[in-house]
């Protein structure tokens, strides 16, 4: 069985399309759950009114997308888990398409979606990730418009979270997502680990969705900024060997710094500091995260070294 997982906090806008487009899968043998971050819009009553097969966890307040996932799939008993954004539509043959894959590829972990832009579906923006020259997680294709260049199978960095196959056995083997970091660069991060356990992800071309992309995301500009910045910088000390930290180092330092003076010229000098204030205060659990990562994985990176980018 396939379980999919939608995470969902005042989605109503976007949510019944999502739900429409599972409802037209050429494949059975899924069942839906819409993890519910307290939402005030109306939502859970909505899906309990019109949607009866579809099973609903409320969580009593929003505690972000990586909580609302986590819970999904702690207590799911597929082999398979699906995560679908509540503003993503999937087509027809997306879960099928992935399906086949997990049984074409049984070394790989996660498989990723061609996920299209809502608003041009001719346009992608994401076709699996990739890593920066300054080892920071980026969606690869982005931005580029859809002309078959990415038709094929391959391997992939990781999957966007928005539209993505997951083995059970891939979260018992290097863990959940991280909830320290509530929402963004989350993916990016599990991708990491997968890497240093030497799960593949595979990218499949089928597997097509389109994506509103932040619908649900709080309407605080400072916000975003704040966990862009955060986030990507938490998943580099967490996960970066430390000799590329040392023979990258300049390319990291620049990177970091054209950020720090985009955070001043968008958010101003109070979104910098309050970003400067939640790094300090997140790193020594980062730090702590990535000595575990350590030694779990033997200070493997093998399969890592492949997707960072050469110095």
């Amino acid at each position: 069985m396939i379980e999919v997982v939608i995470p969902n906090w005042n989605g109503m806008k976007v949510l019944p399309r999502s739900l429409e487009s599972l409802s037209r899968q050429t494949m059975s043998g899924y069942r839906i759950t819409v993890v519910d971050n307290g939402s005030r819009d109306g939502s859970v009553e909505y899906i309990r009114a019109q949607w009866t097969g579809v099973r609903v966890m409320a969580l009593p307040r929003n505690f972000g997308f990586c909580r609302a996932v986590n819970e999904g799939i702690r207590r799911s008993p597929a082999d398979l888990i699906a995560l679908l954004n509540n503003d993503a539509e999937a087509e027809p043959g997306w879960l099928e398409a992935l399906y086949k894959a997990s049984e074409k590829y049984p070394e790989a972990g996660s498989f990723a979606s061609k996920v299209l832009m809502a608003d041009n579906r001719e346009c992608i923006e994401s076709v699996g990730d990739l890593l920066k020259p300054d080892a920071c997680g980026a969606n690869r294709g982005r931005g580029e418009p859809d002309r078959g260049q990415y038709d094929q199978e391959e391997e992939v960095f990781s999957a966007s979270g928005a539209a993505v196959l997951y083995r059970h056995a891939l979260f018992e083997k290097i863990g959940l997502f991280d909830e320290d970091f509530f929402a963004y660069f989350e993916d990016i991060d599990l991708g990491f680990r997968a890497q240093r356990f030497g799960c593949p992800c595979v990218f499949v071309p089928q597997a097509r969705v389109v994506h509103v992309g932040k619908a649900s995301r709080p309407e605080d500009r400072n916000w975003h900024l704040r966990q862009e910045f955060v986030n990507s910088t938490l998943c580099q000390i967490k996960n970066l060997p430390m000799r590329y930290f040392i023979r990258n180092g300049r390319s990291i330092f620049v990177s970091h710094l054209r950020s720090l003076k985009g955070l001043a010229k968008e958010g101003g000098g109070g979104v910098l500091l309050a970003s400067t204030r939640d790094l300090l205060r997140k790193m020594p659990g980062a730090l702590h995260k990535r000595s575990l990562l350590w030694r779990a994985s033997k200070g493997r990176f093998d399969r890592l070294a492949f997707f960072l980018p050469p110095p």
